[in-house]
């Protein structure tokens, strides 16, 4: 029984983390069609340094990537200890949040998943 309930938190794991990013990707997208069709564009860009908790290498590439797929975000780079990633966003209004919002979603999910 231990081994179901083992499959059952994983899978359970995985649709909350799945649909996490597709709200985040509707979210992204709804912002940049809006940025479109508007005459007067709000995009204030800038680059954040965002340190690390995930730390597996294909954690940190399931983060990269993730941050990427979504619109109007970027990784740029990763540093050479693995620690931080600089991430290009369209929409800096407050760095810290923008950080939280992150750390919370995507990174939260991805070590949940790799537990």
């Amino acid at each position: 029984m231990k081994k179901g309930l083992k499959i059952f938190r994983i899978i359970y794991r995985l649709i909350i983390f799945v649909l996490t990013y597709l709200f985040q990707l509707t979210k992204a997208n709804l912002l940049i069609a809006k940025e479109i069709v508007s005459f007067h564009p709000k995009v204030k860009p800038g680059i954040i340094k965002l340190e690390l908790d995930v730390k597996r290498d294909y954690e940190i590439l399931s983060m990269v990537n993730l941050i990427s797929m979504t619109p109007g975000s970027l990784c740029v780079d990763i540093s050479e200890d693995k620690k931080y990633i600089y991430v290009h966003e369209m929409y800096v209004d407050n760095v810290d949040e923008m950080k939280l919002k992150i750390k919370n979603s995507l990174e939260k999910r991805i070590l949940e998943l790799s537990k």
